[in-house]
């Protein structure tokens, strides 16, 4: 990727530099900004009108200042060498089968995600979840979570947690900052989660199946089979969206019914085994991979392509935020 603008991190100390090369450019869309971040960022959440961006390897998360295009402040989360002291993982990516995720045992924090006014961030270390002031990153409080955390998503009835390794779910009231119910023997390895009406909806990606928990007596009630290794959630447009990683396909799963209505290909997932996200715009989905592209909801198509790649990104009032394999993070309007 070309880049004429990137600005470091405040913290180094080092000057935005200028390059003469313009930023990448294509119909509809255009990369306003390249921000170095970490050397392992995660994926992206828009809060409080900042970015916040967790530094997977380093146990921090970081503010990006929108206006001004750079790292306001680093938030420490955790200490990532107790996981390493614990043998979370292997040594490198190379080490592991894909569609394991096992190499995501070392992240810290595995993930974060904006919801009832904070910004609530995974305490890998300490088997916790942080609520922070989603403006200054003030810690607000911690829930002890007795799992091994991996994803995160938050909803009108709370904030809820999966345990990737022990294939459970934990719900926390927002409220009370307590844990309200741990939800286990789930279909082998919740991943990504994300809360609807009336639902909660984990892929699972060991047993390849999608499970619906409800919010109010804490228990499945369905499970909806999907491709191989399924991991982001979306729920938009009167349906749930599901990606299979290893698959290379977008599943839509219609709520009232519990099946799949559509199976659509897309292109491959890029990077850090088992990082993903999926962004909801006003028409349909942006998925992240070796090719950022943009499915319409209404005909279950995909309608754009940006000559872009990204391990995850978010979307956020005509703009992208691409988290990049190097450690950057990308904005990009599309209108």
């Amino acid at each position: 990727m070309a880049a004429a603008l990137v600005l470091s991190a405040c913290s180094s100390g080092a000057q935005p530099q200028q390059s003469n090369s313009p930023l990448p450019s294509g119909p509809g869309w255009k990369v306003e900004a390249v921000i170095p971040v970490s050397s392992s960022v995660g994926a992206p959440v828009v809060a409080g009108g900042l970015v916040w961006v967790p530094n997977m390897a380093a146990g921090t998360i970081s503010a990006i200042d929108i206006a001004q295009e750079r790292i306001l402040r680093t938030i420490s989360i955790g200490d990532a060498k107790t996981l390493v002291a614990e043998g979370c993982g292997a040594s490198s990516v190379h080490a592991v089968p894909h569609g394991s995720f096992d190499i995501r045992r070392c992240d810290l924090p595995s993930a974060a995600a904006y919801g009832d006014g904070s910004l609530w961030v995974i305490q890998n270390d300490r088997r916790a979840l942080l609520r922070l002031d989603a403006v200054s990153g003030r810690r607000l409080a911690a829930v002890r979570l007795g799992i091994e955390p991996f994803g995160l998503a938050t909803g009108a009835a709370g904030v809820w947690v999966t345990d990737f390794q022990h294939d459970s779910v934990v719900h926390v009231d927002a409220q009370s900052n307590t844990v309200v119910a741990t939800i286990t023997h789930l279909p082998g390895g919740p991943t990504g989660v994300a809360e609807g009406p009336g639902s909660v909806w984990v892929a699972c990606a060991r047993a390849g199946v999608v499970a619906r928990i409800d919010p109010t007596a804490n228990r499945v009630v369905a499970q909806v089979g999907v491709a191989k290794s399924p991991l982001p959630v979306a729920v938009a447009f009167g349906s749930v969206w599901v990606r299979s990683e290893e698959a290379h396909t977008l599943a839509r799963i219609d709520p009232t019914s519990n099946q799949v209505e559509a199976t659509m290909d897309v292109a491959p997932s890029e990077g850090r085994d088992g990082l993903d996200q999926m962004g909801v715009d006003r028409s349909g989905l942006w998925l992240s991979g070796l090719r950022v592209t943009h499915i319409d909801a209404a005909t279950n198509r995909q309608d754009r392509g940006l000559n872009l790649n990204a391990v995850a990104l978010e979307y956020s009032a005509g703009r992208l935020w691409l988290a990049g394999i190097l450690g950057t993070l990308s904005r990009v309007q599309v209108g």
